[in-house]
């Protein structure tokens, strides 16, 4: 976050406790995905989201398998409230 921000990047990261992907589907029961892969392992660096990207070989060597995906009705409210004050704040 810092490089991000040291590089003249308006750039925040919010976390939600408790929150798996597919989060905002709040009627989604926990469900474990055994051949998913998953980045979570890697710490891969970019310089933008335009690239360069790291090579195939790079990513592959950092994926695991296994993901879970999890509706979270207290995380989805949170992330719709965060969106809407930020929007809010652009907007103005």
């Amino acid at each position: 976050m810092s490089s991000l921000r040291a590089s003249g990047q308006d750039a925040a990261i919010t976390l939600y406790p408790g929150a798996h992907h597919a989060f905002d589907n709040i009627t989604l029961g926990y469900i474990y995905l055994p051949n998913a892969d998953n980045g979570a392992g890697c710490t891969l660096r970019i310089a933008s989201i335009l690239g360069p990207l790291p090579s195939a070989s790079d990513v592959a060597a950092c994926l695991r398998k296994g993901a879970t995906i999890a509706g979270n009705a207290e995380a989805a409210a949170s992330a719709r409230r965060n969106v809407r004050n930020q929007l809010g704040d652009l907007l103005k």
